[in-house]
């Protein structure tokens, strides 16, 4: 199962971006597959991480924390398709991907823990806040 779809790729860099980082042979034309090889990739080496600790593949509605790292590395793994310098113009690329696989390491490692989302209804108002310490009795002792 993928993480992401083409949009998702889009919605980060834009559709003509996504296009020229698909040519990987500098023709003018989007190399077929590369976009969806990319995808499938990202999302391979994803489960790879992930699997020693949850069992893959993950739903992204759960989970949507996935579906950006997913998109930073396929944008990434599409940007070495083209050859790509990692110092050069696609910096900004590569340092997105080396987050998302710093991240995925340390969820295989036990190190940090993907938390589910709650599905919530569009537009819903979602509130987290700590236990209450000091409360009306706890402060009358004083």
């Amino acid at each position: 199962m993928a993480y992401a779809v083409r949009s998702d790729l889009e919605k980060r860099v834009g559709a003509d971006r996504v296009a020229s980082l698909a040519d990987h042979d500098n023709d003018g034309a989007e190399t077929p597959e590369a976009v969806d090889n990319a995808i499938a990739e990202a999302s391979a080496r994803m489960d790879g991480w992930l699997s020693g600790v949850l069992d893959t593949p993950l739903d992204t509605t759960e989970y949507p924390v996935l579906r950006g790292y997913a998109v930073s590395i396929a944008l990434w793994l599409l940007a070495l398709g083209k050859g790509a310098d990692p110092d050069g113009e696609e910096a900004g690329l590569k340092a997105d991907h080396d987050e998302a696989m710093r991240f995925l390491m340390k969820v295989g490692e036990g190190k940090l823990r993907l938390n589910k989302e709650s599905a919530a209804a569009p537009g819903a108002i979602k509130i987290k806040s700590r236990t209450q310490k000091y409360t009306e009795t706890l402060l009358e002792t004083f």
